[in-house]
């Protein structure tokens, strides 16, 4: 249904939805205010069809459990009676169980709706909805609008809601339950914190102080206001997602919004990223959304780049654009160094295709692009191209061409020509440094793992020579400076989404002059390193070379590279690995404001550093009395000299209250090295204590090199586990290529046969990154 926008238009939902909580079962009147050329094709799943009227009159229908059709061409009001269920599975409207009951919630991006009512389901077919909902009890009902009534029917509680501004049913949201709430204003925008727990409201407070900076930064910055009266953050207790942008109602996994006591400084940080990239989504995505799923990224790739940039004008001091490289262009660029990627851009033929994408490509790589292009166009050129976009498409649909040509008009430089190639082809160029003596030859090509490929892109090189800052836009494949490579730095500040190779990396770690900069070599180089195109000790050289900066973005990406090497081939690295972790740690003895790098050099160094976690060991017997930053490095020190680690462990989890101790405890399961303990976690990781959502956990276990047998046991006989949990192919394609890279050395063969004996559609991206990272990752096995 792809296509069916060419033919239908719809003004409004009227929708009359009563539900008995406890039976878990609705039943729905929905009037769809519709003009359609042919047939009106209605998506509807897995719900039952009561009766159909046009205009007040009955008319024959078909349904075959996907799609309700009525002969066309249709003009009026199309009346549906249904009744529907509320599921376990965590898309579409869905039970989230906690302790003291459950909510009733809905998750519908990208194809989730249909599950809930009979709608056309496409981003492209807008609407105005208007909602009212009854409850057999004394329930909260949240929506995407406030109530404009609330009232009792006899035993039925009834809300009736302000209607929507036109949007897409993907960004539709209902939660009934008990819902505690703390509130605040900005304006006149009400924002409100929503949990299930009544003892949580005050771990709400930072989000919505977060909530309202960045509304308020981003209404000044796009020169439009936040659309709404209302602005919810909700905490659902099961949650498949970090977070979901539903306009006015954004819904959150736990760790993803509270901040308590106890909570560390990497989860605040993690939370006000996730809080501001929500937000944006109420412009990007929201007010002007993509045409078709083929530009996710349009949402994607600007919420993300969005928030960072709110996040560094509310936090100044969190030297925000460091977190930026390491969490979003570090990730992206390795995945985009498959052949198996795809483009920022992707084809997508139907909606099941749309579920793969959510991935580093559609967020990271995106965000990193428009990171280069503000470089390029200029900050306020940018800004003013974004806004002018907005408003011309508000309430409305767009493509990445409509946003190119924004930006273009306003900066005069060709926009399109060089956005098109970036977003519209996979990969990225890999430039390599010549050095004549006289003059440096500059050549590029595609970076590929597996070796590397002719193409070229339209880059824009900002590089340094001699101490002066240069910018040119490389669009053949070889360009000639007029200058020896002596002093020569390209990529400063690492803001472009490309590759270097030089030809004497220690010099080039030497030109750097920030910590972007020395990101940008040490990034290279291990690039370089899994390509085999230069040797181990070449690269451990800079890091140790870097051992004695400690830096977020450095510290980051450097203890995640050795860790991959790490659970690759433990023994070649864990003598540089072991002491990186001792340095890091003595230099961050006392050092204020620097806890979330501490926690990242602590967790990691415990399970690996048999020494350091036999002298923090003990500390388990008083976690809860632990210093956050600590926590996490005790569980897993025990998890690797403890006696009998699993059982205590498992004890431990069951007697904590949050969801960030839990997966705490969890994680530091899944880096047990005895393997009956292991083979333990494994079979926990699916038992009822472990909430559904967390069943994505497993890709932590697939790094520890100890056990990569059972993991692979375990992955073939549990992975269907993942498409019934979640309820779409999307996670388990992505859990494929984050584990099978790592669990498949030393079993190559059998792990190529499994992945491909799998019928699945909607995990081909999966299978094949998963298996070309494997090969990369096997023959790295065997030359260190």
């Amino acid at each position: 249904m792809c296509c069916v926008s060419l033919n239908v238009n719809i003004e409004l939902y009227v929708i009359d939805l009563r539900f008995r909580f406890g039976d878990l079962l609705y039943e729905g009147v929905v009037d769809v205010h519709v003009n359609s050329v042919g047939d009106l094709m209605l998506n509807a799943v897995d719900l039952r069809i009561k009766s159909v009227e046009v205009g007040g009159r009955p008319v024959d229908y078909s349904y075959d459990g996907k799609v309700l059709r009525v002969r066309g061409p249709v003009s009026g009001v199309v009346r549906v009676l249904f009744e529907g269920r509320v599921s376990d599975r965590l898309l579409g409207i869905y039970r989230a169980p906690y302790g003291g009951g459950y909510i009733i919630t809905t998750q519908f991006e990208p194809t989730g709706a249909r599950y809930f009512i009979p709608c056309i389901d496409n981003p492209a077919v807008k609407a105005r909805f208007r909602f009212r909902v009854s409850v057999d009890g004394d329930y909260d009902v949240i929506f995407n609008t406030p109530p404009l009534r609330v009232y009792w029917d006899g035993s039925w509680k009834v809300f009736e809601f302000a209607e929507t501004p036109r949007m897409s049913t993907y960004l539709l949201y209902l939660g009934i339950g008990r819902f505690f709430e703390s509130r605040d204003r900005i304006g006149n925008i009400d924002v409100v914190f929503a949990t299930p727990f009544r003892d949580r409201v005050e771990d709400g407070r930072f989000a919505i102080d977060v909530a309202k900076g960045v509304l308020d930064f981003y209404s000044n910055y796009f020169g439009i206001p936040y659309p709404l009266p209302k602005l919810h953050l909700i905490h659902v207790p099961e949650f498949a997602a970090g977070a979901m942008e539903n306009w006015g109602a954004i819904t959150f996994r736990e760790t993803a919004l509270l901040v308590g006591k106890g909570s560390t400084e990497l989860t605040r940080r993690r939370v006000a990223e996730v809080v501001a990239h929500e937000i944006a989504h109420q412009w990007f995505g929201n007010l002007v959304t993509m045409r078709w799923w083929d530009d996710l990224w349009l949402n994607e790739s600007f919420a993300t780049f969005m928030s960072y940039k709110a996040m560094d004008r509310l936090f100044p001091d969190w030297g925000v654009w460091y977190r930026f490289l390491a969490d979003e262009t570090t990730g992206s660029m390795l995945r985009d160094s498959l052949v198996s990627t795809h483009p920022v851009h992707v084809p997508i033929s139907n909606e099941e295709e749309a579920f793969e994408i959510f991935d580093d490509i559609s967020y990271g790589k995106g965000a990193s692009l428009l990171r280069m292009l503000e470089n390029y166009v200029g900050e306020e050129n940018f800004r003013k191209g974004l806004s002018n976009y907005l408003r011309k498409y508000s309430y409305s649909n767009a493509t990445e061409d409509d946003l190119w040509s924004s930006i273009e008009e306003v900066s005069g430089k060709p926009v399109t020509r060089v956005m098109k190639a970036w977003v519209d082809k996979p990969g990225h160029p890999v430039i390599t440094i010549e050095d004549s003596g006289k003059e440096v030859t500059l050549r590029q090509s595609r970076f590929v793992l597996g070796g590397n490929t002719a193409d070229t892109w339209p880059i824009p090189i900002i590089y340094r020579l001699n101490g002066v800052v240069n910018t040119i836009l490389m669009e053949r494949d070889s360009l000639i400076l007029s200058a020896s490579s002596a002093s020569l730095f390209l990529n400063v500040n690492g803001s472009g989404y490309y590759r270097v190779k030089y030809g004497d990396w220690t010099r080039a770690l030497s030109n750097a002059s920030n910590h972007f900069e020395r990101w940008s070599v040490i990034n290279d180089a291990y690039a370089h390193l899994l390509q085999g195109s230069i040797r181990l000790d070449e690269y451990l050289g800079l890091v140790r070379s870097l051992s004695n900066i400690v830096n977020y973005l450095l510290t980051t990406t450097i203890i995640s590279q050795l860790g991959t090497l790490y659970s690759i081939k433990p023994s070649a690295v864990k003598e540089v690995f072991t002491e990186y972790l001792r340095v890091q740690g003595s230099l961050l003895e006392g050092v204020s404001g620097m806890d979330d790098v501490r926690e990242l050099v602590l967790s990691r160094r415990a399970l690996i550093d048999e020494d350091y976690a036999r002298s923090i060991v003990g500390l388990i017997k008083d976690y809860q009395g632990l210093t956050p930053v600590m926590r996490q490095a005790v569980v897993n020190a025990y998890a690797v000299v403890g006696e009998g680690p699993f059982e205590t462990l498992r004890e431990l989890y069951g007697s904590l209250t949050t969801d960030e101790d839990r997966t705490k405890v969890l994680t530091a399961m899944l880096s047990i090295t005895d393997r009956s303990e292991y083979q333990k976690s494994l079979d926990f990781l699916v038992s009822s204590e472990v909430k559904r959502q967390d069943l994505q956990f497993f890709t932590v276990g697939s790094r520890n090199p100890y056990v990569r047998d059972l993991n692979l046991r375990w992955l073939m006989s549990n992975y269907k586990r993942f498409i019934e949990a979640y309820g779409d192919p999307g996670v388990l394609s992505r859990v494929l290529t984050y584990s099978v890279p790592l669990i498949g050395i030393g079993q190559e063969d059998e792990v190529e046969r499994f992945l491909m004996g799998l019928d699945i559609p909607g995990i081909e991206m999966g299978v094949k990154a998963g298996l070309e990272l494997m090969r990369v990752y096997s023959r790295l096995f065997r030359n260190i």
